[in-house]
């Protein structure tokens, strides 16, 4: 498309190409984080310690969600659907050795959590959040983790819009 999203430490700035032209930008708290934009490039999503998006509507760009956690790193794990529409987003908690995974799913255009589904691993420094991927319309989603020391869960877990995990592949960790 027409639209390229940058990082730039803790924040996601996204251009129109042509020419240059800064359209949106989004920060969050923490560099080193995520930053996805859609295929459609209607949907940007930033991520660090806490997690932000924006879609743009009607010509407009807004802000449609902002999460937090506790202790809670929302930077490597999220993504958007295709029609961005859908965040899907996978975090570690850095609190308690990275063993809590979290999993959200976010409707976009009404700004609210639709669902979601943690677990918590057992082990030391384990378990962080890898990546994850959404499909076009927002209706599976894929989450990757390091695993954990008891292997309490599949460390890539596929999930239906309402996080009932419908496939996995269970490494070594």
């Amino acid at each position: 498309g027409d639209r390229l999203l940058v990082t730039a430490g803790a924040t996601a700035r996204l251009y129109h190409t042509a020419s240059m032209t800064e359209l949106y930008a989004l920060t969050t708290s923490g560099s080193g984080g995520y930053h996805r934009i859609s295929r459609d490039g209607t949907a940007i999503a930033a991520g660090g310690f806490n997690i932000k998006a924006a879609r743009e509507v009607g010509g407009v760009w807004q802000d449609v969600y902002t999460g937090f956690g506790s202790q809670d790193w929302f930077g490597w794990g999220m993504s958007l659907s295709g029609d961005g529409e859908t965040l899907f987003v996978l975090s570690h908690n850095y609190g308690d050795g990275y063993l809590t995974n979290g999993h959200q799913v976010i409707d976009l255009v009404t700004g609210t959590v639709e669902a979601t589904w943690n677990y918590t691993g057992s082990g030391g420094f384990q378990n962080s959040a890898v990546t994850a991927q959404a499909n076009q319309d927002g209706t599976v989603f894929a989450a990757a983790s390091w695993g954990d020391e008891s292997n309490t869960q599949p460390e890539v877990r596929v999930f239906d819009r309402d996080l009932n995990m419908i496939a996995s592949i269970d490494t070594a960790g």
